[in-house]
């Protein structure tokens, strides 16, 4: 596999640090709901460099950013079902964000630059898993999504919008991607829900001689019915499906 693409998993983890798991809310299967089921199994094993988070997107966020302080910022005040995650007045100060993001936000994005600022490091894959319908807080409640979206900040045929900015990746390769996944078996939507969080705008901006794209994953493909779980034989086949597809991207961008 070529060496010039990487691969950011943010929201892989489901681990609080103890200093945090007595002031939360949420019981232990509500956090395991904001881990992006399957990233880790499937996208950090494809012979291709992956940064990968320890702590779950409940202690920071590391898809926004550092300077977003509302109700789904670094430091959430609510998951994607609208439950509160502290709490009643265990919510972190100014202080103790700030702390939090000394801790637990930088180290992961001063490991994710020192690797795409690598010249021959070319394509950063910023890979995220999502539910089969839109939950309560999402821009698409209750409605059913694609197997796959890929975002580049741009409109839903992923030209540049002038409202959002530079797009991260040109429309081209999105859709070459977007092909490439379709004859593997997936559907693909652009740009649907999710237009890209701030690691694809940041690092796309950041470095407008790379490319950098959001892949979000269907977790309908391979989860069971209990939510809280993946069936290993569905994690494998979509893995090895995305060694071809990665390998097919390998082929076309060497």
């Amino acid at each position: 596999m070529t060496s010039a693409f990487l691969i950011s998993l943010p929201h892989c983890s489901s681990k609080i640090p103890d200093e945090l798991s007595v002031k939360f809310a949420l019981n232990k299967y509500q956090i395991l709901e904001s881990e992006d089921f399957g990233t880790k199994e499937i996208f950090s094993d494809l012979s291709i460099p992956a940064i990968q988070a320890q702590f779950s997107r409940l202690v920071v966020d590391l898809n926004r950013n550092s300077d977003n302080k509302d109700a789904k910022g670094v430091v959430a005040k609510t998951d994607y079902n609208g439950r509160q995650i502290y709490k009643s007045g265990q919510y972190p100060d100014l202080l103790a964000i700030d702390r939090l993001i000394d801790t637990y936000y930088r180290p992961y994005h001063n490991t994710l630059e020192k690797a795409f600022a690598r010249p021959e490091i070319k394509f950063l894959f910023d890979c995220h898993s999502l539910e089969g319908i839109g939950p309560k807080d999402a821009p698409d409640a209750g409605s059913p999504r694609k197997d796959i979206i890929l975002s580049n900040n741009g409109d839903t045929k992923g030209n540049f919008d002038p409202a959002l900015g530079p797009v991260s990746c040109s429309k081209e390769k999105v859709l070459l991607i977007k092909s490439i996944c379709e004859a593997a078996g997936f559907c693909v939507s652009i740009n649907h829900p999710y237009r890209g969080g701030f690691v694809t705008v940041h690092y796309g901006q950041k470095y407008p001689d790379k490319d950098v794209l959001q892949i979000e994953l269907n977790q309908d493909l391979f989860m069971n019915p209990d939510g809280n779980t993946a069936d290993h034989g569905k994690i494998k086949m979509i893995r090895n499906k995305f060694i071809g597809i990665f390998k097919e991207l390998s082929e076309c961008f060497s």
